[in-house]
């Protein structure tokens, strides 16, 4: 079980503002045509990735109350920019978040599973299952990477430009470190791990349809706990859709919920939310 000295809902929070700044930077060196901006506003921070599901708000509410100005300050930040408002919120912000978000008319739009796992010497890598091998990506492979984890979330051979552009910056995020496995040899799935202190953050876990059930996904978590115990880190952290086969695999490794952030949008003349 996790105990008490589990990390507060704030410190995860703040992982995941850090790791949205560097998502940023490295969006503006590769794509610099897209304008991202960051604006720190209510306590956390909105972020401005062009079309990119990471252009959203985090940690909003977490510093202390928020007031109407905090709210028409993200409210303009997105509109010169014609995108929606989507805020992701933290159930431990403050209230006054929640009231600002009701009287300016935003809407639940989804939820998402944040868990966490320590992590202790017994995390060792023990290589997966026959015939898949976990294996890090090295800056020649990310073109790859960001190809095979992109097929792996749309089910298809066919990677979209957006998700090229998506998985393109996630891979070369200072923090992050990707990696592959392979069933036979062949590539199969991919992912990726922060490290910040002694908190490593999990994401972009996907596997291509035909490799499912064969231990791929328990196989690159595994690496991943081997990796982040190396560096050092206590606790593991990653976020799920409810009642995913991703959250039932985090489980039955031990990950366990923690607490649900909320999605909330506002759409006034920008473009569809993501």
């Amino acid at each position: 079980m996790i105990g008490d000295e589990r990390p507060s809902a704030e410190r995860i929070e703040v992982l995941d503002v850090t790791i949205t700044r560097e998502l940023a930077a490295a969006h503006r060196r590769l794509y610099p045509e897209a304008g991202s901006e960051l604006l720190e506003v209510g306590g956390g921070t909105a972020a401005f990735m062009g079309t990119l599901p990471t252009t959203r708000v985090l940690g909003f509410g977490m510093g202390g109350p928020v007031t109407d100005q905090d709210f028409e300050r993200l409210e303009a930040f997105y509109q010169e920019r014609h995108a929606p408002v989507v805020i992701e919120l933290c159930p431990y912000a403050d209230p006054s978040a929640v009231a600002g978000l009701a009287r300016r008319g935003y809407r639940p739009a989804g939820w998402k599973q944040l868990l966490i796992r320590p992590i202790g010497a017994r995390d060792r890598d023990d290589g997966g299952p026959p015939g898949v091998r976990v294996s890090r990506a090295l800056a020649g492979d990310l073109e790859t990477w960001a190809r095979l984890v992109g097929q792996g979330f749309l089910e298809g051979p066919e990677v979209d430009h957006g998700s090229r552009e998506l998985y393109a910056t996630i891979g070369e995020t200072a923090s992050n470190t990707c990696w592959i496995a392979t069933v036979e040899g062949v590539p199969a799935g991919g992912a990726c791990v922060a490290i910040q202190g002694d908190m490593a953050s999990f994401a972009s876990t996907s596997t291509l349809r035909e490799f499912r059930r064969r231990g791929v996904h328990g196989a690159l978590i595994g690496a991943r706990l081997a990796h982040a115990a190396s560096a050092g880190c206590r606790w593991a952290r990653v976020a799920a859709s409810p009642g995913s086969d991703s959250q039932r695999n985090l489980e039955r490794h031990g990950f366990q919920v923690v607490y649900t952030r909320m999605k909330f949008t506002l759409d006034r003349g920008g473009a569809a939310a993501p």
